[in-house]
Order: structure tokens, then C-alpha cells, then sequence
């Protein structure tokens, strides 16, 4: 196992069905270890250090522990690249190749090296990331088109009928949910996309009772995509359901950068010696709950005595959580595609760590 952590995934196959499922995330907390007995500016720069994937979201979930005040435009579009990058990676590498298409890995580390640039250029020019990005704006709309077949705004204007009249059309990101949709049944008891996975994650937090913006705001984005594919008069798989919501927040993370708009959700609470902060990330919420040694505290300096982090692949993978509520629905049609269709519900929910599946049949 990594540093950062694995995910893993174990299952029975018994006649056309999943039994002895259990499914875990294995990541260790390193922000406690790192920044126990240190300040929040201190840990600011640690925590940015520790993490890659989802990188300038950690940094800003911290900075609102620590500056507890909005971030500047500049942050906010550079978590909207993060997020851009990271969903591009799975579009066009990982889920291609687990449903036997073309990857695109050649395309992908273009637009990998393009980023990588204006973040490099904003260093050294101090030229902020923002300028660079709307100077290249028709750029940064070329990668949703050629992924999607159609604009990011156009995209993200689509209803539900339109949506699915999309999923028969000839792109790459189309014929991914098609061949998921053939692939993945849909369970006869559908379990909605409830958010008590991050409310159940949450109870394990220190002293959680007072987070009621983070858990209020969670309900309410959840039920509004339940909402939306609710519309429809067919029933979604929720792997299809979450690879779908990826490509909206992949739209109008583009939408937001060309109309110079960008929306990046967060929040921070404080209470006595409790901070808690929440940011959208391109996989879902990530929190962070901090606890400061106030009497320990001297002048300019209150050390944190606990740090922990609730990520997204925290509340997805966890016991009794939404991955592996939907896998003990799972009918299979075909044994042969037991292993795929597991792998595409973990992609669908999209681990930020490296994930492992071990099947047993009985």
C-alpha cells in the first residue's frame, strides 16, 4: 500500500449476486501526524505539501481554517483546473480502457502540460493562473468538446430528455455512459444518492453536533441532482448516475472559467476550540475538523491537538457506505463481466487513492 493509502474491495460472487462484501478505505491520517502540536499557518504548508491528488483543494480547506476569509480569485480557478485535470483523467484514460475503448493518454498529457505551464508562468512572471486561463479560453472549451461532442455550456444546459438523447451520440464521454448503462444493471430497490454517507463519516469527527452549514448544504446539492435525474422516465444506476454528475461539474467548471464566473463551493464554522471547513472538490466534499489547544496556546501561536480529514473517498468507501450499499443490489446478468462492472463503480465514485478488487467465487 501506498503512502497516501488504498481502497479495496472484497465480494463473493453467489449465483447472480454479491455476498460477504466488504469495502474499505485504508488511508492513513497523515494530516494528524504532520501538523499535531503546530500552528495553522504552519499547517498550511504542510498540509499542501502531503497531498497531490486534489491538491489545491486541501490548501484551501486549510487556509480557511487559518485565514477564515473567502479565497482569492486565483485559488478558486486553480481548484477549477485541479478539478478539470483530474476528471479528464479518468475520461480519457482509465474509464476508456476499462470498457475497451481508444485512450487518449497522448491528448490527456497535452493538456496535463498546458496546465502544468500557466501554474509554472504564475510563479515566475507573477502573472496570476486567472489571466493565463482567460487568455486561453477557447482552449480550455476544446477539452470539454472533443471529450463531450457538444460546448460545455450547451452541455450544461441539456434537460433530462436531452441528456439521454446524448447518450446516442457518437462521443467518446457518450459511448462511455452507453456501454456503463448496458453494463451495470439497475438494482430493483434503487438507493437515491442520499447524503448519509457524509453524515454517518461525520459522526466520527470530533465533536460534530454544531456542523449543521456543511451537512445543510450537502443535503440540499445532493437533492438537487436526485431531482434532476428524477425527471426522467427511466431508472439510472447510481455508477451512472455519478459518472453523469462528473461531466456536469465538468461543464460548468469550464462555463464558470470562460464566463469568468468561477464557482467553487466552501464554507468554514468555528466554535470554541472547533473549526470546521468544507470545499467541493472535483470527486465530491472534502472537510477537514480541527481542534486547537487553546490552553496551550502563547502569543501568535495555538497549537492543534487534533486534525482530521473527511474526504470524499473517506464517505464513499466506508462500511455501509454508498459503494457498498449499491454492490449488495447488484443482479448479474453475466458472470463474465462481474470484475468490469465492479470497476466501473468504483471509478464511477472515483477513488482518489489507488484501489484494489478481490473476488472470490463461491
Amino acid at each position: 500500500m501506498s503512502l497516501a493509502g488504498c481502497v479495496i474491495v472484497k465480494a463473493r460472487v453467489t449465483g447472480n449476486c454479491l455476498s460477504d462484501i466488504k469495502v474499505h478505505s485504508l488511508r492513513p491520517n497523515l494530516a494528524q501526524k504532520l501538523v499535531q502540536g503546530r500552528s495553522l499557518s504552519e499547517a498550511t504548508d504542510r498540509i499542501s505539501q502531503c497531498y497531490v491528488v486534489c491538491q489545491q483543494a486541501q490548501t484551501l480547506a486549510v487556509y480557511l481554517a487559518y485565514k477564515q476569509k473567502a479565497p482569492s480569485s486565483d485559488q478558486l480557478v486553480s481548484i477549477q483546473l485541479e478539478a478539470i485535470d483530474q476528471t479528464l483523467w479518468r475520461w480519457m484514460v482509465d474509464l476508456p480502457k476499462l470498457v475497451s475503448l481508444p485512450t487518449q493518454l497522448t491528448e490527456y498529457a497535452k493538456i496535463k502540460q498546458q496546465i502544468v505551464n500557466w501554474q509554472r508562468r504564475s510563479f515566475s512572471s507573477n502573472r496570476p493562473v486567472s489571466e493565463q486561463v482567460t487568455a486561453n479560453l477557447e482552449v480550455v472549451n476544446q477539452w470539454f468538446s472533443e471529450l463531450v461532442g457538444v460546448s460545455a455550456s450547451q452541455w450544461a444546459g441539456y434537460s433530462i430528455k436531452q441528456l439521454e438523447r446524448w447518450i446516442d451520440s457518437d462521443s467518446i464521454a457518450a459511448h462511455i455512459i452507453k456501454i456503463s448503462q448496458d453494463l451495470i444493471p439497475v438494482a430493483d430497490s434503487q438507493q437515491s444518492i442520499e447524503p448519509q454517507h457524509y453524515t454517518d463519516q461525520l459522526s466520527q469527527l470530533n465533536r460534530p453536533a454544531w456542523v449543521h452549514k456543511a451537512i445543510q448544504r450537502i443535503t440540499q446539492a445532493t437533492a438537487e441532482e436526485a431531482e434532476f435525474f428524477k425527471q426522467s422516465g427511466k431508472i439510472w444506476s447510481i455508477p451512472v448516475i455519478q459518472l453523469l454528475k462528473r461531466l456536469r461539474d465538468f461543464a460548468n467548471s469550464v462555463n464558470g472559467l470562460v464566463s469568468n464566473n468561477v464557482n467553487v463551493e466552501y464554507g468554514f464554522e468555528t466554535r470554541d476550540d472547533q473549526i470546521l471547513t468544507w470545499v467541493m472538490t472535483a470527486r465530491g466534499w472534502l472537510l477537514h475538523n480541527i481542534t486547537l489547544n487553546n490552553e496551550k496556546s502563547v502569543p501568535n501561536h495555538v497549537p492543534i491537538s487534533d486534525y482530521r480529514i473527511l474526504s470524499p473517498t473517506d464517505s464513499y468507501f466506508c462500511q455501509n457506505g454508498q459503494v457498498e450499499k449499491f454492490l449488495q443490489q447488484l443482479r448479474f446478468r453475466n458472470l463474465t463481466q462481474v470484475s468490469t462492472i465492479l470497476e466501473l463503480t468504483i471509478l464511477a465514485s472515483d477513488p482518489c487513492v489507488e484501489y484494489k478488487v478481490e473476488i472470490e467465487y463461491a
